[in-house]
């Protein structure tokens, strides 16, 4: 380094500081990237660990409001029916669901195969979302439903209020 004169001395330290000043420019930029990328991993991977949270609640909901054992299906059949407390649980759900309830009409009690069945002709008005609440609460109930028939319009004088129709059967292998 002696043959080399202050000017060129100055000038190699300006080139080596530069690319010192580059190098660290440079991994700086390097690293926020890297803490960018790794914060979009743990979002997304967050995101994912969300939905399979949500799809698991889902399926065991699912399994737990579907499943129809044996044991339950024959717990259900054999119920005595109690005609009055069906209706009243029926008004309860209703009015949970801010529904209105205009026909609860027993129709004729009928025998099929080892069966006897008690029809219920249910009229009922309100939001989609309560109605579709009111169906599933009421396989809640420990009987034995079979929904025969639904109808579902929309009222005239109002446009979010809807008139469900149902023909609900109850079954029962109790033959009194």
């Amino acid at each position: 380094m002696r043959y080399f004169t202050v000017k060129t001395k100055v000038g190699m330290f300006l080139i080596l500081l530069i690319l010192g000043v580059v190098g660290i420019v440079s991994n700086n930029r390097l690293k926020d990237e890297l803490h960018i990328a790794t914060n979009k991993q743990l979002e997304l991977q967050q995101k994912i660990n969300m939905q399979n949270k949500q799809l698991n609640d889902f399926l065991k909901v699912s399994r737990e409001n579907n499943e129809l054992t044996y044991e339950k299906i024959k717990k259900q059949l054999n119920a005595t029916i109690d005609m009055e407390f069906f209706i009243n649980e029926l008004m309860k759900i209703a009015n949970t669901n801010f529904l209105m309830v205009s026909i609860i009409k027993p129709l004729t009690i009928f025998y099929e195969n080892s069966f006897k069945i008690y029809p219920l002709e249910i009229v009922v008005n309100g939001k989609y979302k309560k109605l579709v609440i009111f169906i599933n609460e009421l396989k809640k109930l420990p009987y034995f439903l079979v929904v025969q028939k639904i109808k579902i319009n929309r009222l005239e004088n109002d446009k979010d209020i809807l008139n469900m129709q149902l023909l609900l059967e109850i079954y029962s292998n109790k033959h009194d």
